[in-house]
């Protein structure tokens, strides 16, 4: 309650239901997940099968998972967001810059992650470079809190993420996602 009293006198013109905001638990809400793209029919690496399921804060995501060759190159992840007032007013979206992470093999092959434990659930295990395979993921879990932290709550977001060589640029997977915060 104190520090609560302490951002009121830091910061006055900012309403009291504002500041509990900043308190409230969150969590994402998926509203519509794809594991491979239309415009990307060739990627290397599609999700099957998906199977969503939602408790709480906790995604458990079942899926099979097909790599079609090797991939011995590292990988950049490019992620496009779109930002809409809500799910229904297209009209109101605007494009955010696109997010690009390089090296996403270190991340991958690493540990305490936000998406460690989904791939910790994979049948064999996904580690980079990427092997040819069938893969499945039964149950793997994706905490919705992992995204509450950023400041992205009161718009619908629609987010496209491309994985690609990072030498060939060839498209390695592709997924879509759409959703938004809400408290929980």
């Amino acid at each position: 309650m104190f520090l609560l009293l302490i951002l009121i006198i830091l910061f006055p013109n900012v309403t009291y239901n504002a500041v509990l905001d900043i308190f409230r638990t969150k969590t994402i809400k998926i509203d519509h997940l794809e594991g491979k793209c239309p415009q990307h029919p060739n990627a290397v690496v599609t999700f099957d099968n998906l199977v969503m399921i939602k408790v709480k804060r906790l995604y458990t995501i079942s899926s099979k998972i097909t790599i079609k060759d090797d991939v011995k190159d590292d990988l950049k992840l490019q992620i496009m967001a779109t930002r809409c007032t809500n799910r229904d007013a297209p009209d109101t979206c605007e494009e955010y810059p696109t997010l690009n992470i390089k090296k996403l093999c270190s991340l991958v092959n690493g540990a305490n992650h936000s998406f460690t434990p989904f791939l910790e659930h994979t049948h064999p295990r996904i580690q980079c470079p990427l092997r040819k395979g069938i893969y499945r993921v039964v149950n793997g879990t994706f905490d919705g809190n992992a995204l509450s932290r950023f400041p992205i709550d009161d718009w619908y977001w629609k987010v496209r993420s491309l994985t690609r060589e990072m030498m060939s640029k060839k498209v390695v997977m592709c997924s879509y996602l759409e959703g938004q915060i809400v408290p929980l």
